[in-house]
């Protein structure tokens, strides 16, 4: 399913984990032509931080449908650099300026997916953590996540969080009913519209992306022990068995 596939990969807060993660695993990545997304500045000092063996090839996103299925040693890989101001690496810099290293990353990282999608490029893409509030700065408006972030950006109005976890020899799949919003309001978040359209979504993505058929949905309650029969949530009655209903 992921052969001949690029694999976009922004690493998140400069001052975070990200790329450190991202640097380890780059030479363990198989199944993918991986493209780093990122300021040259600071990806060079994370390598030299870490004392990792790695050489970036900086290239241009354009020439980037000619090169798929090239073969690379384990100490290269395919960056582009967003470019941005040189600063003296040092991590109070890092963290000074997250906020707009990594909203540059995203917005480029949202030009290079048009242009996939333009030329009919099949790719993923791998987001590490970043600084919600570091982010917000910037954009003047509360940043809530990746996912809606790319979903705006094309004018996405109907879209899912699906989760894939491995169990040989099945995959199992997660539907998130709700995202990036307090513990707190989730209940009054989970309406019944929403969840017929979240499942309808996500099978029909099942059916003609993954080739799944035969689908079998469970779906988890809220509260403990499933409301007690409305004795501590009524959720699970009023909410969640209706929406199977109208299934």
């Amino acid at each position: 399913m992921f052969h001949n596939q690029y694999l976009l990969i922004t690493p998140g807060d400069s001052s975070g984990i990200g790329y450190e993660i991202i640097l380890k695993i780059l030479p363990k990545i198989k199944k993918f032509t991986a493209v780093t997304v990122s300021q040259k500045f600071i990806l060079e000092s994370h390598i030299k931080k870490l004392k990792l063996d790695l050489q970036p090839i900086y290239i241009n996103s354009n020439i980037l449908l000619d090169m798929l299925d090239i073969s690379y040693p384990k100490t290269n890989f395919l960056c582009i650099d967003v470019g941005g101001i040189n600063f003296k690496f040092s991590s109070m810099c890092l963290k000074k300026n997250s906020g707009f290293y990594a909203i540059e990353t995203l917005e480029f990282v949202t030009e290079t997916i048009k242009m996939f999608v333009n030329n009919n490029i099949s790719f993923s893409l791998l987001t590490m953590p970043v600084s919600k509030n570091a982010i917000s700065k910037y954009l003047n408006k509360n940043f809530t996540g990746h996912t809606e972030y790319i979903t705006k950006k094309f004018n996405i109005k109907n879209f899912s969080m699906l989760m894939v976890g491995n169990h040989f020899p099945n995959n199992y799949y997660v539907l998130l009913l709700t995202r990036h919003i307090p513990v707190k309001f989730i209940s009054k978040n989970l309406k019944i519209k929403n969840i017929v359209e979240q499942i309808i979504n996500t099978t029909k993505f099942m059916e003609t992306k993954l080739k799944i058929h035969n689908i079998e949905i469970l779906i988890c309650g809220l509260n403990p022990h499933m409301g007690e029969e409305g004795k501590i949530g009524n959720e699970e009655k009023t909410v969640l068995k209706k929406s199977v209903c109208i299934l």
